[in-house]
């Protein structure tokens, strides 16, 4: 009897935790921008990014690919760590938020890092997300 009720929880549980394409086509694209910056690969990086991007700094996408070259330099090794995820889409654009943690160094111990709240807004152009906006702000550095 006990197992039956764990099963329907489960069965609940899991009903709950489906993700829309549109959402996992998302997610992808955050992990897959999360992969370039460790690996240190711009283009990679940006191929997610509009060519209409503005930030909350005013930089459009050329400065972002300064800003990523400028720490790919600066940083041998760049750890991200990104969580607290939430997806929310309406038509043809998405809101993603999430808490993103980036260290770097020149060794295995990074000697920098901070937390960022991170607010990005997507465009769907065709069947891809493009990112066009985003705003960030530090929460804690070293």
């Amino acid at each position: 009897m006990r197992l039956n009720y764990l099963i329907i929880i489960l069965l609940f549980f899991f009903a709950g935790c489906e993700k829309t394409p549109d959402e996992v086509l998302l997610r992808q694209n955050i992990t897959d921008m999360q992969t370039a910056l460790e690996q240190r690969q711009a283009g990679d990086f940006l191929q997610h990014v509009a060519e209409d991007y503005q930030d909350n700094y005013g930089q459009d996408i050329k400065s972002l690919k300064r800003l990523l070259l400028a720490n790919f330099i600066r940083h041998s090794n760049i750890n991200t760590f990104i969580n607290n995820i939430e997806v929310t889409i309406s038509g043809g654009t998405a809101t993603i938020t999430f808490t993103a943690t980036l260290t770097g160094g020149q060794g295995l111990i990074p000697d920098s890092g901070r937390i960022y709240t991170v607010i990005t807004k997507w465009r769907k152009q065709s069947s891809d997300w493009l990112l066009f906006s985003a705003r960030w702000e530090a929460k804690l550095s070293s």
